[in-house]
């Protein structure tokens, strides 16, 4: 990553944000451990939309765990799985949502399936065959 120096690069510029924002990523990624990523993911979903051209976008607080785009994960409502699909993570930056919540991208899934409360996570792996 390029150094930021000067009088174009100060409080509020464009380049003087990007930097503090991936000078904040990276000290956010570097804590976190290789383990995390076996961790179970768990998202409870807070809003849902339906995005012209998109598909369906629930927005939650990741509870658990670390979501990868492309992965694939389920909706529980309760103890009941009610559907499974590829998603893809997408930011947030709206004052109407928590600055930690983030956006998964589900697909043509059926909006009238999803609400908030439930449970976003990554489907179980199967234990390796002894």
């Amino acid at each position: 990553m390029r150094e930021i120096r000067g009088a174009e690069h100060g409080p509020g510029s464009l380049d003087c944000l990007t930097y503090c924002l991936v000078r904040a990523l990276r000290e956010k990624l570097d804590g976190v451990s290789a383990g995390a990523d076996a961790e179970d993911f768990v998202l409870t979903v807070t809003d849902v939309f339906s995005l012209t051209g998109r598909g369906t976008a629930v927005i939650g607080r990741i509870e658990s765990g670390v979501i990868w785009t492309g992965e694939t994960v389920e909706i529980w409502d309760g103890g009941r799985l009610i559907a499974t699909a590829r998603a893809t993570v997408e930011l947030i930056c709206s004052r109407r949502h928590d600055p930690a919540s983030i956006g998964l991208l589900l697909g043509d899934m059926d909006k009238s399936l999803l609400r908030s409360g439930q449970a976003v996570r990554r489907p179980a792996r199967a234990e390796p065959a002894a």
